[in-house]
C-alpha cells in the first residue's frame, strides 16, 4: 500500500495508493482501481470511492462527476486536475494535523474494511465525508458517470404522465425506505421544492434534479406525493445512463419493489403506445367512478373532460384535461386511469406548470388499434442495487 501527499515513486507490488488533496494530480497517470483520493472543499474533507475488490465498480471518477467537480465529457486528465484546483478552496483549518489524523483514522479503517473484506466499506459506493469545523462525519451515495463508458440511451420523452398507484397509501415507507434518496451533494434527486406548493385539493411535490424540476401528485399525502416525484426523477436518470437492450421504443420504471416497477414500466409503454398510433382512435367519454376517488374528482373538478384512448395489452389508457392542461395515465380499469390523469391535471394547475404539449383533440378518432402485447426486464445497475431500487425495462411488441 501506498500513501502519499508528495510525488514519490510507486514500487511494483503496490495495490492501493491514497492520495492527499495536493497530489491529486497524479491521478491521471494512476491506475483508477488503485487510487483512494482525498479532495478538499471549503470546511471538508471527502474520501471518493474506490473499486474494492469484490465489492464495487466505482472509481473516484464517478464520484467526481456525482459531485459535480467535473465533465465527464473531458476525460480523466481534465477530472484530475478539475479536483487539484477545487482542492485548493479548502479552508486551512481543516488542514490542520490533529484534523488530518482524524481523517486518517477514518480512512484507515476504510482499508481495513475494503482489504479484508471483513466489513463493507463506505466508499465501495458512497463518498466519505469529514467536516473538519464541526468533527460531523457523514456518506453520500455516488450516482455513476454516463459518459466514462459506451454510449447510452438517449432520454426517452415521457408520456404526459406517470400513472399513480390509487389503491392505497404508501406514506409509512417514506422515512425510512425514500427520504436517504435525496442528497444535493451527489445523487440525481437533489432536494425537494414544495414547501411552498399549494396542498389542495390533491397533494403536490417538486424536486430539483439534475438541473431539472419533477414534479408529481397524490390523492393521498404528501409524502406519497415525494415518492412519485423520486420514482420519476431516477426514471429519468437511469433513462440517460442504461443503454436500451432492444431496438424498440422501450420505457423504465423504478421502484423499491420489483412488482411496482414492472408496473411503472409497462403502463409508461402502455402510454407511449396510445399516444404514438398514426390513426387517432381515442372516444370522448364520461367518468362514470362511484369510488371515493371517483366522486372526489368529480365534485373537484366538474370542468374535467376525459378521452378513452382505448385498451392496449389489456391496459386502458385514459386522458383527461381541462382548458390548458392534459395527462395520459395507463391503468386495469379505464375509470382508474381517469382519475389518475385526472389527478396529474389538478396536481400541475396547483404546482403552477405546463403539462401535455398541443391540443389534446388530435387523439379524437375512429382509427383502429394495433393489437400488442408487452415485454418486461430488469436491468441490473449497481447504483439501484445500492439504493434497493430496481429498473425494469418495458417495449411493445405486436401480437
Amino acid at each position: 500500500m501506498g500513501l502519499t501527499n508528495r510525488e514519490e515513486p510507486f514500487g511494483q507490488d503496490v495495490d492501493l495508493i491514497v492520495l492527499a488533496p495536493e497530489t491529486l494530480h497524479l491521478l491521471e497517470n494512476l491506475e483508477e482501481h488503485l487510487v483512494l483520493a482525498v479532495t478538499g472543499y471549503e470546511n471538508q474533507l471527502r474520501a471518493l470511492t474506490r473499486p474494492w475488490p469484490d465489492l464495487s465498480s466505482f472509481t473516484w471518477l464517478d464520484a467526481a462527476a456525482s459531485l459535480g467537480l467535473s465533465d465527464p465529457h473531458q476525460g480523466p486528465a481534465a477530472a484530475a486536475r478539475e479536483l487539484l484546483e477545487h482542492s485548493a478552496a479548502v479552508d486551512e483549518r481543516v488542514m490542520a494535523e490533529p484534523i488530518q489524523r482524524m481523517f486518517g483514522a477514518l480512512l484507515a479503517y476504510e482499508i481495513f474494511k475494503g482489504l479484508t473484506g471483513a466489513i463493507r466499506p463506505e466508499t465501495a459506493d458512497k463518498v466519505l465525508v469529514l467536516n473538519g469545523l464541526t468533527g460531523e462525519t457523514t456518506t453520500h451515495p455516488v450516482a455513476p458517470s454516463p459518459e466514462w463508458g459506451e454510449p447510452q440511451r438517449k432520454e426517452t420523452p415521457a408520456p404526459a404522465s406517470q400513472p399513480l398507484d390509487i389503491a392505497s397509501s404508501r406514506a409509512e415507507e417514506y422515512d425510512a425506505a425514500w427520504a436517504k434518496l435525496v442528497d444535493p451533494m451527489t445523487l440525481p434527486a437533489e432536494e425537494f421544492t414544495d414547501l411552498e406548493l399549494e396542498q389542495v385539493p390533491v397533494k403536490v411535490s417538486s424536486l430539483t434534479s439534475k438541473g431539472s424540476t419533477v414534479h408529481g401528485a397524490s390523492l393521498w399525502t404528501t409524502a406519497d406525493a415525494r415518492i412519485e416525484t423520486l420514482c420519476r426523477a431516477y426514471e429519468n436518470y437511469f433513462s440517460t445512463i442504461l443503454p436500451p437492450t432492444t431496438v424498440s421504443p422501450s420505457f423504465l420504471g423504478v421502484d423499491r419493489d420489483p412488482e411496482q416497477a414492472a408496473l411503472r414500466a409497462v403502463r409508461s409503454a402502455a402510454c407511449a403506445k396510445a399516444l404514438s398510433s398514426d390513426r387517432a382512435a381515442g372516444k370522448e367519454c364520461e367518468l362514470f367512478a362511484e369510488s371515493r376517488a371517483g366522486h372526489f374528482i368529480r365534485s373537484t373538478a366538474p370542468e374535467m373532460k376525459y378521452t378513452d384512448l382505448g385498451e392496449h395489452g389489456g391496459w386502458h389508457v385514459g386522458l383527461a384535461y381541462d382548458h390548458n392542461r392534459w395527462a395520459v395515465t395507463a391503468a386495469p380499469e379505464l375509470s382508474e386511469a381517469l382519475i389518475t390523469a385526472a389527478v396529474e391535471v389538478l396536481g400541475a394547475r396547483q404546482a403552477d406548470v405546463p403539462l401535455g404539449h398541443g391540443n389534446p383533440e388530435r387523439f379524437l378518432g375512429t382509427g383502429t388499434r394495433e393489437a400488442v402485447f408487452f415485454e418486461v426486464r430488469r436491468l441490473p445497475n449497481e447504483l439501484a442495487d445500492s439504493l434497493n431500487l430496481c429498473v425494469v425495462e418495458a417495449t411493445w411488441r405486436a401480437a
